[in-house]
């Protein structure tokens, strides 16, 4: 007995530390015996409606049904429905109406030999990023409003007061008193804009989350969207049109969400500001924004006044709240009606739902919606060149939608297929803010409508697809195109060689319900591969043709399938029929680029690894209408060879040589090593040079530059643009990194862009009027100050440019600044 009470005990402290509970205080008896029950009752529930394992009755009956076998794969394989198909289709459609987090979209399978294509649709599920990844705090964040109150309406026998009633009057008197009941019920008003598409999967989750909460005593979904009138027409669940005016109730315990972006034209003719005014004098009312409070200035909110919000009552109504200024220079004068605005962070939520329960001294940010003259938004505007939006967007993009960008420049444009990508390949990084910022950024534009928003189809505005290509290595962009149509591949059931038959086949051939879509793909990948050099360009050539084509296409390893067919021709058919049979083989390539170096032992185990650098030609500094007026003019250096470090000097080196380590930034030694002056830096170089019997030194300006191009005249050695996968800069980890952790150059160095600065033996000059051009140092008898290049993680990406230089003075020290050694004697090499 003691044991079980033990157990009980321990069960009960379990569920009271996973905070099963909605409300702040702990479970009570009656809920974990309800638990428990619960619990007890689906545990048997499951038991009884356990699938039969089909696997095991195909093996257990796999010698007796083998006829019957070949029949269901035969009528598969032309297009014919057999009954499982159909409780298949059945079972996914009743799936996606309950699984808020996957969607569906469908391509056809070559099933003959031809190149036409079956009709049959080939459902496969796409699975989504996680819309609300934090859902289990979001619920928790909502606890103050869980809540009961005496019902209006239903009585209920006060026991206690009926017992001490009948026994003070000697005969049964019935005492009643209010029934206890949820406070709220809840009304998204859902805006059914032009993005609700980015949303939509957002909105089902948190609906969901509210109505699992049980906290409401009902969740209500409408529907909002502008007319062609610039009129709010709004409509319930069902599609029904219907009046406004029916969500407001005489009782009063109701809350209103308005569900927006706050981007559409209601917002800015005052559509929305009337009718929440209407709804605001009866009903507690919030506007629920998707995007972050970094993007409000982009939207109608930005041109309304801010107020922080805060209520001492449960239930308040918007004017009853107390308001302050959210400019404390300004005079506070109440504008015309406040609304809170919360977004589905659950810290917010947390503060809002506390305001709404008067429980929260914590103010709520918010906005005054007077009556302003919006500006209008057909207003005419200069068009801006695809350099400048691309310029923007890279700009004021997050680093996660920058790369979201760049790998959706590889495929077709659409919900679904963005999803893919953000589950695939971005994991759990990217959610729905971050395709906002891409929708919202002018960098897309819509190529073919659909009522539906899960069926639109987008394009990057000219020129822009190529602009991101160039912001990822060819290797990458051709990685997503593999990936993408492998994924495909795996989720119709044909393999990647039949996929790629597909793509070749003509639009007009294509006899599908799905036939844009497949047409679509096959249109985006072949411009993009024929983008990226010969290489890729014979590899569409060849699938255009249908000839089997074994790409270089520069992966370290890259393996590529095709099909063998032996032929077999069976002489006891009448009709001669040719019985195939295919083997798949698998060729793996890989490419290995060897570069010239040698490694300098330093003793305890620690190396350092030089890359040698061959001499040329090449143009340093940068063309006019890019970079500043230093990197000018532009100029031609010959250079000599010479071995150069593969990394910069890092902190497990510099203690070996100089038994010291200033770095800031430790916990790694394979970090590079940081706060050394230019000084510092020459001293390591002698002393280096003495401990080998080398000529080891620091690079000059124009060795610099040429071994961080490797042959390429581009702003940074990968392409135009710089990505936090490419290098250690503002935006990726706000410290140093591991040296070699990104990717190097063609001549086989490392952290040229970023990680940290890398002194120079050159004296600094305002320009490069008459520079040397044979690579030697530029040295001056007037300047204390020396360059330094690349960049570092504390700055931002135009500084990581090849061209770009820094001047600071040579006992200047700091927690990005570092160098790399260079060596010009062959000898013992």
């Amino acid at each position: 007995m003691e044991s079980s009470m033990e157990k009980q005990e321990q069960l009960i402290r379990m569920l009271n530390r996973a905070e099963l509970s909605l409300s702040n205080e702990p479970l009570s008896s009656i809920e974990i015996a309800d638990i428990i029950w619960l619990a007890t009752y689906f545990r048997q529930r499951q038991k009884q409606t356990e699938p039969v394992n089909i696997n095991t009755n195909i093996q257990r009956d796999s010698n007796s049904n083998q006829t019957e076998k070949k029949k269901q794969t035969k009528d598969i394989s032309t297009g014919n429905n057999n009954q499982t198909n159909k409780n298949d289709d059945t079972q996914g459609e009743s799936n996606s109406e309950s699984n808020s987090k996957t969607d569906q979209i469908s391509v056809v399978a070559n099933q003959n030999k031809s190149t036409q294509f079956s009709r049959t649709k080939i459902p496969f599920r796409v699975p989504s990023a996680n819309a609300i990844p934090h859902s289990r705090k979001i619920a928790r964040a909502l606890r103050s409003l869980n809540q009961k109150v005496p019902s209006r309406r239903l009585q209920i026998l006060d026991q206690s007061k009926t017992i001490k009633q009948t026994a003070e009057e000697e005969f049964c008197i019935p005492v009643l008193k209010p029934a206890s009941r949820r406070w709220l019920d809840v009304v998204l008003i859902i805006e059914t804009s032009p993005s609700y598409g980015i949303w939509q999967q957002t909105i089902k989750e948190f609906k969901n989350l509210l109505l699992l909460q049980g906290a409401f005593r009902d969740v209500k979904s409408w529907y909002a969207n502008v007319d062609d009138r610039g009129k709010l027409v709004f409509k319930s669940q069902q599609g029904s049109r219907r009046n406004p005016k029916e969500l407001i109730v005489p009782d009063g315990d109701r809350l209103i969400l308005i569900v927006s972006d706050c981007v559409s034209s209601a917002w800015y003719s005052n559509a929305w500001r009337d009718w929440i005014k209407v709804f605001g004098k009866h009903h507690p009312i919030t506007i629920l924004q998707m995007l972050p409070p970094s993007f409000w200035l982009r939207t109608a909110l930005g041109y309304m006044d801010s107020v922080w919000l805060s209520s001492g009552k449960p239930g308040a109504l918007n004017h009853k709240w107390h308001q302050e200024s959210a400019t404390p220079w300004e005079e506070e004068t109440p504008g015309d009606f406040p609304v809170p605005i919360v977004t589905l962070d659950p810290y917010a939520l947390e503060i809002w739902a506390k305001g709404i329960a008067g429980a929260s001294p914590t103010q709520l940010a918010g906005v005054y919606l007077q009556s302003l003259n919006f500006p209008p938004q057909n207003l005419e505007r200069p068009t801006p060149s695809p350099e400048q939006v691309f310029e923007q967007f890279m700009d004021i993009a997050s680093p996660t939608a920058r790369r979201l960008a760049a790998l959706l420049s590889a495929v077709p444009v659409q919900l679904p297929i963005v999803r893919l990508i953000q589950r695939s390949l971005l994991a759990k990084n990217s959610n729905a803010v971050h395709v906002a910022e891409i929708f919202f950024s002018g960098i897309l534009k819509l190529i073919q409508d659909h009522p539906d928003p899960e069926q639109r189809f987008y394009d990057f505005q000219d020129g822009l697809r190529a602009m991101l290509n160039n912001t990822l290595p060819k290797q990458e962009i051709a990685g997503v195109i593999d990936k993408v149509s492998a994924y495909l591949a795996r989720r119709v059931g044909v393999s990647i060689r039949e996929f790629r038959a597909m793509l070749a086949v003509p639009l007009e051939q294509l006899e599908s319900a799905f036939a844009s879509e497949i047409s679509e793909f096959a249109r985006i990948s072949k411009e993009v591969l024929r983008g990226l050099g010969k290489e890729y360009a014979d590899f569409v050539t060849a699938l255009d043709n249908g000839e089997i084509y074994l790409p270089d296409w520069g992966f370290s390893v890259k393996t590529f399938s095709f099909e063998v067919a032996e032929f077999i021709k069976s002489d006891n058919m009448e009709d001669e029929l040719e019985e195939l049979t295919f083997v798949i083989a698998t060729i793996e390539i890989q490419e290995t680029k060897t570069f010239e170096s040698f490694t300098e032992d330093l003793g305890n185990s620690i190396n350092l690894e030089m890359v040698a650098i061959p001499s040329g030609t090449f143009i340093m500094g940068s063309p006019e209408g890019e970079g500043y007026s230093d990197e000018k003019p532009q100029h031609e250096v010959t250079v000599q060879a010479f071995y150069m470090g593969k990394y910069p000097i890092t902190q497990a080196q510099y203690q070996e040589i100089m038994s010291a380590n200033p770095a800031q930034l430790k916990g790694d030694y394979q970090r590079p090593v940081e706060c050394v002056t230019w000084d510092n830096a020459i001293e390591f170089c002698k002393q280096l040079s003495k401990q080998t019997g080398k000529k080891y030194r620091l690079p000059t300006e124009a060795e610099w530059e040429y071994a961080c191009r490797s042959g390429t005249t581009s702003r940074y050695y990968f392409g135009g643009y710089i990505t936090e996968q490419q290098a250690n800069y503002e935006g990726s980890p706000y410290k140093t990194t591991t040296v070699g952790k990104y990717p190097s150059n063609d001549f086989g160095l490392y952290d040229m862009h970023g990680n940290v600065w890398e002194w120079c033996e050159d004296d600094w000059h305002e320009n490069y009027e008459n520079a040397p051009t044979d690579g030697h140092a530029w040295l001056s008898q007037e300047s204390n100050r020396k360059i330094m290049r690349g960049g570092s993680w504390n700055n931002v990406a135009r500084t990581c440019r090849s061209a770009y230089r820094h001047k600071q003075s040579y006992d200047f020290r700091f927690n990005d600044i570092g160098f790399r050694v260079v060596c010009v004697s062959s000898r013992n090499i």
